[in-house]
């Protein structure tokens, strides 16, 4: 049994072994006195009622042990952010959750804000050695000396993603660096493998995310087929709403779109004809000219269609 523990604002469920022993040994106790016939129904469902009340409102040492720490790992990556790398694995569980990653970056923003400094300084060094910290090298990532560990880096992709303190560009960068397929970091996608019913959940989180999925650093031997493409982009539109950053360039050239005027237009189709895929809504778009305003207060201005971000040439897929 779990209970809720509210640490610096993010509420962490917590294992209480102590009280689940606790009461279901009362539990048995009440249920022989039950069977014996020294309590009638009615009090039994009264004493079970009861017995699960205080279940729900004692909170054991282990509870307080679990919130020391989780304010000790706040402060040890505070100062030395590269150390998760050895948080012990039994602890990763802590750190590799969204609110505790919320939680740590907005306690970094404060302090330096209170120390009056630049609030966005954590975007630095901190940052990077973090991302270091949270993708170790020893354990995760060393397929020399141990296998690796391809659900943990999947579990920690999508923790940073729905942390939502825009590290979507960061991260894309990070996962380059450390010579990562998408299929490695996200799903088993690529090479014809994509499962429509089993779609990569970063893009529900992030759809800005697909950039990296369609144009990563690392190729080799990875493809995908143009259907996977399709695939991809049609779950990452369907998502639109939950990016930070709808303009932003890559989102819009990893959907095959011109700007946001384009994505305007699908918008639109798509509405207009219920049942039209996202792919065909942008062949009709993109047989016409670039069109940026199509509602009257779409503002800042895009009269033109965006410089498309850069790709590498070795992609066999189009987007």
């Amino acid at each position: 049994m779990s209970s809720s523990v509210n640490v610096d604002g993010a509420d962490m469920e917590v294992q209480s072994f102590s009280r689940k022993r606790f009461v279901a040994e009362i539990q048995e106790q009440v249920d022989k006195e039950a069977s014996d016939g020294h309590v009638n129904t009615g009090a039994y469902s009264r004493l079970s009622k009861h017995l699960k009340a205080a279940y729900e409102r004692y909170l054991p040492v282990s509870d307080n042990a679990y919130a020391c720490v989780y304010g000790y790992l706040i402060e040890q990556l505070l100062e030395h952010p590269e150390s998760a790398a050895i948080v012990p694995q039994k602890l990763r569980g802590v750190i590799d959750n969204p609110k505790f990653v919320k939680a740590l970056i907005g306690t970094r923003i404060e302090r330096t804000k209170d120390a009056g400094g630049n609030e966005d300084a954590w975007r630095g060094d901190w940052l990077q050695n973090f991302l270091n910290g949270m993708f170790p090298e020893a354990t995760m990532l060393n397929e020399e000396e141990s296998d690796f560990d391809r659900p943990w880096c999947q579990k920690v992709v999508i923790c940073l993603l729905e942390a939502r303190r825009d590290l979507v560009e960061p991260l894309m960068k990070h996962l380059d660096e450390i010579d990562l397929y998408p299929s490695h970091a996200v799903a088993e996608i690529g090479h014809g493998r994509t499962d429509a019913d089993n779609l990569p959940q970063v893009l529900v989180h992030e759809p800005r995310f697909l950039w990296w999925m369609l144009n990563p650093g690392t190729v080799d031997d990875f493809t995908y087929r143009p259907w996977e493409v399709q695939m991809l982009q049609q779950h990452a539109y369907n998502h639109r709403a939950n990016t930070l950053d709808q303009r932003d360039p890559k989102f819009l050239g990893a959907l095959g779109l011109r700007g946001i005027g384009d994505l305007k237009m699908c918008e639109m189709l798509i509405e207009k004809q219920p049942g039209l895929i996202f792919a065909d809504a942008k062949t009709i778009v993109l047989e016409k000219s670039y069109v940026w305003k199509t509602v009257p207060d779409d503002e800042p201005a895009d009269p033109k269609p965006m410089s498309r971000p850069s790709r590498n040439d070795q992609y066999t897929w189009e987007l």
